[in-house]
This record gives structure tokens, C-alpha cells and sequence, in this order.
């Protein structure tokens, strides 16, 4: 009987500017090739059957990205991991395997952190505008989705984000729908305090570092 196996990775560097749709190839070709016993689809064209929880957006980072498949032969999560990391390519890297604990549809909230600055502007000049962001009546932008597009207040969210800043930029902590009703990708949130501040970005870099479930605690 196949075993349900998640797996656990990163993505950063240049790998965060491949699709969602490459990321798949990209783990399918890393299975074949670390010869793990998957199992795989039954059919006419047979194929390793992998899916991801909740797909991270193209030019966005990731720690703690998850990956789930089953396996039809025993074999040790951290062999699992050694083999993938083998044949991975550079900005993809596999941290651990595990069973999977919480089912998918347990998924809610993503938490990110966003590392900007404002063009001509210091970190302080940035934090002091997105503080400046929060005082804002609302924080409309538009969200197009596959039936259309309609307009969005992200005030609520940015309201609750932790904002600090250091030498080099100014850095948003920002928790985020992410479930299969909602989810509100943070370049929304970017956006929005683009067009409120009326400034544009010299900088962003945008991580997810972890998916949680209803109850805010991280996803297993």
C-alpha cells in the first residue's frame, strides 16, 4: 500500500523566478532521477503523482515549501532528502520529509516577510511612509482572478503587519490569506501602498516563510 510522504523545501535565488508549472517538471525530473520507489498514476501515460499544498507565486522566495507524493517501497525520510538534494538543481534544496500531519484543506494563512525600499528614499523614509500607509481610510487595489477582477481593501492585513528597518532596507512581517477560498498574493499588498504613497520601488524581495492553519499555527 502506498505511504504518504511530505516533503519539505526551499526555493531562493534564481530558482524563485521559474513557474509554478517548471517547479513541477523540475521535482518530476528530480524523482526519476533520484530513483525513488513513487508511485505513480495508472493509465495509459503513466506519470509520478506529486502536488503541492499551496503553490508559491513566481518571483516570490520560499522556506518552508511543501511537496506531497507517496511512496510504494520503504525508505527512510532521510534518504529521501540526500537523494533529491543530489539531483536538485542550485536554489531549490530539500530540508526534510515527513508524513504529512495536517490535511491541505487546513490551510488558511501564509506568513511573508518583505524586504523594500522606496526609490531615493533611506530605510527610515521608507518605514516612516508604510507606517504613514497604516493611517490610510483604506488600501484599495484591484485583484484579477480567472472570472474577472474586482476591487480589494488590503488595509486590514497591512494594519496587523510588523514593520522595522535596518541599514540596508525596510522590512514588512505580514501575515496572508492563502487558502482555497481566499488568498491575497503580497504583491497586492505592495501595490496598494504604491499607489497610496504614490512612490515606486527601487527594491522588494519577497519571502514566504511559513504556510499556518485557522488557528495560526504552522502547517505539518
Amino acid at each position: 500500500m502506498a505511504q504518504p510522504v511530505r516533503l519539505w523545501f526551499k526555493k531562493y535565488g534564481k530558482a524563485k523566478f521559474i513557474s509554478h508549472l517548471d517547479l513541477n517538471r523540475t521535482m518530476i525530473r528530480a524523482v526519476r532521477m533520484a530513483k525513488l520507489p513513487i508511485w505513480y498514476t495508472e493509465g495509459f501515460n503513466k506519470h509520478p503523482y506529486i502536488t503541492f499544498p499551496a503553490p508559491l507565486s513566481i518571483f516570490v522566495s520560499g522556506e518552508n515549501e511543501a511537496m506531497d507524493f507517496k511512496i510504494t517501497n520503504s525508505i527512510k525520510f532521510a534518504e529521501i532528502r540526500d537523494k533529491m538534494n543530489k539531483v536538485l538543481p542550485q536554489g531549490i534544496e530539500v530540508i526534510k520529509v515527513s508524513e504529512p500531519v495536517m490535511k491541505v484543506s487546513m490551510i488558511h494563512w501564509a506568513q511573508y516577510k518583505i524586504e523594500l525600499l522606496f526609490e531615493n528614499c533611506s530605510s527610515m523614509e521608507t518605514y516612516e511612509i508604510l507606517q504613514s500607509c497604516k493611517n490610510a481610510e483604506n488600501l484599495n487595489i484591484e485583484k484579477k482572478t480567472k472570472k474577472g477582477s474586482k476591487i480589494i481593501d488590503v488595509k486590514q492585513y497591512f494594519m496587523n503587519a510588523d514593520i522595522c528597518y535596518n541599514q540596508t532596507n525596510t522590512v514588512i512581517d505580514i501575515i496572508l490569506p492563502c487558502g482555497s477560498t481566499d488568498n491575497i498574493n503580497p504583491s497586492l499588498i505592495l501595490d496598494a501602498v504604491q499607489d497610496y504613497s504614490d512612490r515606486k520601488f527601487q527594491y522588494t524581495n519577497i519571502t514566504r516563510l511559513m504556510l499556518l492553519n485557522d488557528k495560526m499555527e504552522q502547517f505539518q
